[in-house]
Order: C-alpha cells, then sequence, then structure tokens
C-alpha cells in the first residue's frame, strides 16, 4: 500500500476512535447520528467500521452534529522534544 493510503488510513482510523468516545460520551448511538447528519445508520456503521472513509465535510458535520470542534475529531500529533 502506497504511503499517502497508509497515512490517510491511520489518520481515518484515529477519526474513528474520537468519534466513536464521544458518541459514548454523549450516549449517541449510530442511528441517532445518522438522522443528526442526514445519513443511514448503515452508512454510518461503514465508517465507523473504517469499509468507508470519512469525507472532510462529513467530519464537520459529525462535530457539529456533536457539538464538538473538529479539532476535538481530529487527534493532533505528539510533539517530540529534543533530548
Amino acid at each position: 500500500m502506497p504511503i499517502d493510503q497508509l497515512v490517510a488510513h491511520s489518520l481515518n482510523e484515529k477519526i474513528v476512535k474520537e468519534i466513536k468516545a464521544e458518541m459514548a460520551r454523549q450516549g449517541v448511538s449510530q442511528s441517532e447520528l445518522g438522522e443528526l447528519v442526514g445519513r443511514t445508520q448503515n452508512a454510518i456503521s461503514r465508517r465507523l467500521t473504517g469499509k468507508v472513509q470519512f469525507s472532510v465535510g462529513e467530519i464537520e458535520e459529525i462535530a457539529q452534529a456533536l457539538d464538538v470542534t473538529v479539532d476535538q475529531l481530529i487527534p493532533r500529533p505528539k510533539s517530540r522534544r529534543a533530548s
């Protein structure tokens, strides 16, 4: 797999983890999230299982629906300190 696809896949996995965590904190089901963003539960499930990657627009819609910022759903790399 080319490096750009590996990076995109890894980032998507991290975004999925953050979305799932926020859904759990708020007690929001896949069906409820789907209703909030105008998608079916199946469409949400396919994204949360990694079968389909989230688009930038979908991340923005989900952030708005969950009342969080996009930054909260996109994990930032930890800074490295020089030893």
